[in-house]
């Protein structure tokens, strides 16, 4: 009789230590870690309405901001920002930071079915016109929709 408690017992814990091992290796999305827009929308309407004001009649244009970079509340710091202007659309405002992980945006895009343009990128409306992408497709953050490369 012991000997059958004893192997009953063994037997337990291997299945919970195989359990516990391919809960902790299994592969998942990571977890989506939106951006605050609730707190910082009206600072982020402020910058993009400034910096519009003060842009060139070029269709789309970007300018990398280099070390110093400018800090955007609730995003960090800003590596670079682009508006993009297509034909039929309203314009669109980029921030842009690299990080580790790959590159992160906020998007300002007013006509949210241009949010299908932003090939290559994995996308979330976070409210009105404001939309967070981030770099990788193939593992988009929990939450996010892929947006598969643009194709010729």
């Amino acid at each position: 009789m012991r000997s059958g408690t004893t192997k009953l017992i063994i037997g337990i814990v291997v299945v919970a230590v195989a359990a516990a091992l391919v809960w902790n290796f299994a592969p998942r999305s990571r977890s989506a870690r939106t951006l605050d827009f609730t707190t910082y929308e009206t600072t982020w309407q402020h910058r993009v309405d400034g910096l519009l004001k003060g842009r060139q009649s070029a269709p789309s244009s970007c300018w990398t901001l280099g070390g110093t970079g400018q800090y955007l509340p609730g995003f960090g710091s800003v590596e670079s920002y682009c508006w993009t202007s297509r034909s039929g659309h309203q314009l669109n405002f980029r921030f842009v930071k690299i990080t580790t992980s790959g590159q992160k945006e906020l998007l300002y895009m007013p006509e949210s079915s241009d949010w299908k343009l932003q090939y290559g990128f994995c996308v979330v409306h976070l409210s009105g016109p404001w939309w967070q992408l981030a770099s990788g497709v193939q593992h988009c953050p929990a939450g996010f929709t892929p947006v598969p490369p643009r194709t010729k």
